[in-house]
């Protein structure tokens, strides 16, 4: 009985442990994929601009 409920904690632990990294890996790809869009968009926008004011 005793083996069981240690077990139980390690596995519930394990869960804990992979549920907050998978977690802050999800916000940091987001951060970096809003990052990258947001800087697309601020190039193309620039590029639009320059290429309006030369031609």
């Amino acid at each position: 009985m005793n083996k069981n409920i240690h077990f139980i904690e390690i596995v519930f632990l394990v869960f804990l442990v992979v549920e907050e990294s998978a977690f802050y890996i999800r916000t940091f790809f987001y951060t970096i994929k809003t990052k990258t869009f947001y800087l697309s968009g601020i190039f193309l926008f620039f590029s639009s601009s320059f290429f309006s004011f030369f031609f």
